[in-house]
């Protein structure tokens, strides 16, 4: 493991980054661990000895990334999420994706729930195997899914040769979110492969609710700029189903509105409407673990669907919140 380097961006020194770096370190004592802060680390606090940290005023994420991949020379970057964490043989498995096959230039593995965590943020994780939140990279959800190529991989558990990563000049600094999906898409236009290995596992602590619900409000607005914007992933066919969430909001303003005027209107979109909350449940009782989870990981199933809806228009009229200040994940 002394050709690869763990780059680790995080704002603060907390419990989530504390465990992403002690694991890192105590399972590979020969990797670069590369640390990136934007706060002091409390002087009471030992780092082990082979993490180097760094500090950057930056709130973007790609640029706190792309500042750490300016400190190493190792032949491999390992991204993880400072909320997450390595499982056993994480980049033994990720590297031996890489094969003989010159052409893959990333390869990752599922990021999966952790054990033992509060009931709220088991039942986020618990709502995130539903392909109403997850979509088409509902697979990198679960240690079951087949290896395959993929056309995106999340940082969370992303592995990328140093020279392609450099000669592609890194993620996009101009980002807030989705810098990640924008980087696999340009792996792509230039060639490149990117190969998902189930082996290769993190755990990632899931979200409180308040911060679930506001990521799929941001992750709303990845997706218009993804379909609409200046990004790699521009026109790419597929990421039209990430729509649906907006049909259904204007369906149910439709009913509220047209529909209290127009009979046939107000038959036609309670039938639509009727049919998502048919297939919301169907959802939420495939998800839940027990009785006692049904409700609020429909709750949640419902909510994460149709608030990537609100996230998309809200990025179409303008109204962006800052993101720093709005989304971060909760400790």
């Amino acid at each position: 493991m002394n050709q690869i380097a763990i780059i680790i961006p995080s704002v603060r020194w907390e419990r989530f980054s504390r465990q992403c770096v002690e694991t890192c370190s105590s399972m590979y004592p020969n990797a670069q661990i590369i640390l990136i802060l934007n706060e002091d680390v409390p002087s009471d606090v030992v780092i082990p000895a082979n993490v180097e940290v760094y500090y950057s005023l930056e709130n973007n994420i790609a640029s706190r990334r792309n500042l750490g991949v300016s400190k190493t020379q190792r032949s491999y970057l390992a991204f993880i999420d400072s909320d997450a964490y390595p499982a056993n043989n994480w980049l033994e498995e990720a590297i031996s994706a890489f094969g003989p096959d010159g052409h893959i230039g990333a390869t990752g593995g599922p990021n999966i729930s952790p054990p033992n965590e509060s009931r709220e943020r088991h039942w986020v994780g618990m709502a995130q195997m539903s392909w109403l939140v997850m979509g088409f990279w509902l697979f990198y959800k679960s240690e079951s899914s087949a290896a395959r190529y993929a056309d995106n991989l999340p940082s969370c558990n992303l592995i990328v040769r140093r020279d392609v990563y450099l000669d592609l000049g890194g993620m996009n600094e101009h980002l807030e979110t989705g810098e990640d999906t924008d980087f696999c898409a340009k792996l792509l236009k230039n060639g490149f492969k990117i190969r998902f290995t189930p082996k290769a596992v993190v755990y990632h602590n899931d979200r409180t609710v308040q911060g679930f619900l506001k990521q799929r409000i941001v992750r709303g607005m990845a997706v218009n700029h993804h379909l609409f914007g200046n990004s790699e992933r521009r026109g790419c066919i597929k990421d039209l189903l990430f729509l649906q969430p907006v049909a259904v909001i204007v369906t149910i303003v439709t009913f509220l509105t047209v529909g209290m005027i127009n009979r046939e209107v107000l038959l036609i979109s309670a039938a639509i409407i009727t049919a998502f909350l048919i297939i919301v449940s169907i959802e939420g009782f495939r998800c839940s673990k027990s009785f006692r989870d049904l409700m609020p990981v429909t709750a949640l199933i419902f909510l994460g669907n149709v608030l990537l809806g609100v996230g998309f228009l809200m990025q179409a009229v303008g109204f962006t919140p800052r993101l720093i200040s709005f989304y971060r994940n909760d400790c």
